[in-house]
């Protein structure tokens, strides 16, 4: 058994493993004697449970035909609550999802920085250590975020060859000031990814050996911009495959026209984007008092795979309904959409005909 990892057991293994639960208390459903064409990491800690749930319904219920090719892989830094413990196993059973579940060793981020702002948990990191975690007899993996949902099929993102790249993402929307850029080496033109989202080559990981590298970063004494993403990107500046934003669409977030290469990548985000990923504290789970119909239409979808699972019923979180940075932030969202809808329609070059005309008209 690697280090700090359950591996795949056998169902009489299962069977006589249960006097490691006082030692785990975590246990492995539906392990098949399969192998899978598709694997999925994601990370979460307690709170984040029930939403890391919903993410891998929503990749099962948008990948028609391929469910079966899907094999989900958990870390988790501590023995879960016995009530979490006992949730995600009726999840699983419900509904036959293949899931391996890795204990990941925290003493091995000992020394990782945070920002003193909105901080994150250890969970934030754990991906790091995807190349050591995850069994070598696994080439690539794609990692997400449980904050997230799949909306189309995903099952072309595997056929992508990134043999020669460390992993693919989408640029993230985050703005720059000198001093990040001065601290992750990264010159004026260079882009900057999103690690919510990343399609990962495990094999260039361990042939480079950069596990060392992300964690050195990591525990460095700086100004914490993005926690593992600034790692991530420190060490892979230039060596990651970029995919369109559809792959990964912030909500709600405008996306200016430098962030597409063609007016056919803005339409594929807007209207049939493959991830949809909650920005800042517009997650689903948040009760706010705004209204917008892409915003019940992504709550409605959440809300529908939240009640397939144990955790249906949970009621929403009320901390940010009156926060008024995110009120602001959907504002400036909805009013940015529609002048750019009107940019779309014609309106601006119509209205500037018109204006010389009339200003043809006055003048004679």
């Amino acid at each position: 058994m690697a280090k700090g990892v359950i591996i795949f057991l056998s169902e009489e293994e299962i069977t006589n493993s249960f006097n490691l639960l006082p030692r785990f208390s975590l246990i492995l459903y539906n392990i098949k004697p399969m192998i899978k064409q598709y694997h999925i990491c994601l990370c979460c800690d307690e709170n984040y449970l029930r939403h890391c749930a919903v993410t891998m319904l929503s990749v099962l219920g948008s990948c028609a035909g391929n469910e079966r090719s899907f094999q989900f892989h958990l870390l988790v830094g501590s023995t879960l609550s016995p009530d979490g413990n006992s949730k995600l196993m009726q999840f699983v059973h419900d509904h036959s999802i293949d899931l391996e579940i890795h204990l990941v060793d925290e003493t091995r981020l000992g020394d990782v920085k945070f920002r003193e702002a909105r901080p994150l948990s250890k969970a934030a990191y754990y991906r790091l250590l995807l190349s050591s975690i995850l069994p070598e007899n696994i080439h690539t993996v794609l990692y997400l975020d449980s904050d997230l949902l799949v909306l189309r099929d995903i099952s072309d993102l595997f056929k992508l060859d990134i043999s020669h790249y460390a992993l693919a993402a989408t640029k993230d929307i985050s703005g720059f000031d000198d001093e990040h850029r001065f601290q992750l080496e990264l010159s004026y033109t260079q882009p900057y990814f999103c690690s919510g989202m990343m399609y990962v080559n495990l094999d260039y990981w361990r042939e480079n050996r950069v596990e060392n590298l992300l964690l050195e970063f990591a525990r460095r004494e700086r100004k914490v911009y993005y926690h593992d993403q600034d790692a991530l990107n420190y060490v892979f500046k230039g060596r990651w495959f970029r995919l369109s934003p559809a792959w990964n669409r912030f909500y709600p977030f405008f996306y200016s026209d430098r962030m597409f290469e063609d007016d056919g990548g803005r339409y594929e985000m807007e209207h049939n984007p493959r991830i949809v990923h909650f920005f800042h504290y517009f997650k689903p789970w948040n009760h706010f008092r705004i209204t917008g119909r892409e915003w019940n239409t992504y709550r409605k979808i959440y809300a529908d795979y939240l009640a397939a699972t144990p955790w249906a019923g949970t009621p929403q979180d009320l901390r940010y309904q009156d926060d008024k940075e995110s009120k602001e932030m959907y504002r400036q969202y909805r009013w940015k959409s529609f002048f750019h809808k009107l940019n779309m329609l014609g309106f601006y070059q119509n209205l500037n005909a018109l204006y010389f005309k009339l200003g043809h008209l006055f003048n004679q």
